[in-house]
C-alpha cells in the first residue's frame, strides 16, 4: 500500500493578514457596542436612582429618632446633603443609647425580681400567720377553763413564728411534743408538724442577730444545713424536693437518676454537697431557691431568712 504524498508548506498561514472589514460591517460592531453601553448605562442608572432612595429611608429613619439640632441638622435640611461622617455619629449616638437602654431594662427586671421575691416570701409569712390565728381562735372557743385558753395562745403564738424556747423557759412542764400533740391531733400526719418536730430535735434556735447573706453553705449554720437536708430529702408528689432543687442548681438528670437508685435516706445531702463546690452557692441563692415558685418551701426559706440577712 502506498503511502500518500507529502503536502509543502505554503507558509501562507502564518504570513497572512487579517481581513479587511468593510464600512458596512464596522457600523454594525459600533452600533451594537452602543446598544451594549446604552443598556448597562440604563441599568446603572436605576441602580443608582435604587440606591439612592435606600439611603434617604434610611437617613430619614435615623434622624426620626435623634434630636436634629444635636448634629446641625433643620427642619428645612435637605436629607441626601447629610454627609457620610454625620450619618456614622447618628448610628453611633443611637447604637450607645440602645446599650444604655438595655442595661437600666436588665437592671429594673433585677430589682423587680427582687421585690417579688420578697413579696412572694412576705406573702407566705402572713399566709401562715393568718391560717394560724384562725385555727388558734377557733379552737379558743371551745376552751373550758383559763388554762386551756393559756395553752392554746402559747401554741397559737409558737405556730405564728416565735422562737420554741421561748415559751418553755416560761412553762417548763410544756414540751414542744404537748404542744404539737394538741395543736395538730386533728393531722396527724401534717408536714407542717413534721418540720416543727425537725426543727425541735436540732434545737434550731435563730440567732439575736443575722449572719449576712452572702455566707458560702459550706460555711452555713450545721444545724440549719441539717434540717434543710431533713426537709428536703424526702420526695413529695408535687417535686418540690431534692429532684427539683438539683435540677434548678443544674445537676445532670443522669447523676439524679442514679442517687434516686441508691435510695439515699438524706440525698439533698448530696445535693448541697455538689453545690457547695461552686463559689456563687451562697445562703441568699439558697433562700431564693427555697421562696421560688417551682419550689416553694416556705417554712424551710423561714428558717433561713430567721438565721441570715437575705432580705
Amino acid at each position: 500500500m502506498s503511502r500518500p504524498a507529502s503536502r509543502k508548506s505554503t507558509g501562507k498561514g502564518k504570513n497572512a493578514k487579517p481581513k479587511k472589514k468593510t464600512p458596512k460591517q464596522q457600523i454594525a460592531e459600533l452600533t451594537e457596542e452602543n446598544e451594549n453601553l446604552t443598556k448597562e448605562l440604563d441599568f446603572l442608572k436605576t441602580e443608582k436612582v435604587d440606591m439612592q432612595n435606600k439611603i434617604y429611608s434610611v437617613t430619614k429613619k435615623l434622624v426620626s429618632n435623634i434630636r436634629k439640632s444635636d448634629f446641625g441638622i433643620k427642619e428645612d435640611t435637605d436629607l441626601q446633603s447629610i454627609s457620610s461622617a454625620t450619618l456614622c455619629d447618628i448610628v453611633e449616638k443611637l447604637v450607645v443609647r440602645k446599650q444604655i437602654y438595655d442595661v437600666s431594662v436588665e437592671a429594673r427586671v433585677a430589682e423587680l425580681e427582687a421585690r417579688l421575691t420578697n413579696m412572694t416570701l412576705e406573702l407566705a409569712k402572713m399566709t401562715t400567720k393568718t391560717t394560724a390565728y384562725e385555727m388558734g381562735l377557733e379552737s379558743l372557743t371551745k376552751c373550758s377553763d383559763f388554762t386551756q385558753v393559756k395553752n392554746k395562745v402559747q401554741e397559737l403564738k409558737i405556730i405564728a413564728g416565735q422562737e420554741y424556747n421561748t415559751f418553755a423557759t416560761n412553762d417548763p412542764r410544756r414540751t414542744m411534743q404537748d404542744v404539737l400533740n394538741n395543736y395538730y391531733d386533728d393531722r396527724p400526719n401534717s408536714a407542717t408538724k413534721q418540720s416543727l418536730m425537725n426543727a425541735h430535735l436540732l434545737n434550731l434556735t435563730a440567732p439575736r442577730k443575722r449572719e449576712v447573706g452572702e455566707t458560702h453553705i459550706k460555711k452555713m449554720h450545721k444545724d440549719l444545713w441539717l434540717f434543710v437536708v431533713q426537709e428536703l430529702s424526702p420526695e413529695k408528689a408535687s417535686g418540690s424536693d431534692w429532684r427539683r432543687f438539683a435540677e434548678r442548681i443544674g445537676i445532670d438528670g443522669a447523676t439524679v437518676s442514679k442517687w434516686k437508685s441508691e435510695k439515699l435516706k438524706y440525698p439533698m445531702e448530696n445535693v448541697l454537697r455538689t453545690w457547695a463546690q461552686s463559689p456563687e452557692a451562697s445562703v441568699r441563692m439558697l433562700h431564693r431557691h427555697l421562696i421560688s415558685p417551682q419550689m416553694r418551701c416556705t417554712l424551710v426559706a423561714k428558717w433561713v431568712s430567721d438565721f441570715y440577712d437575705v432580705d
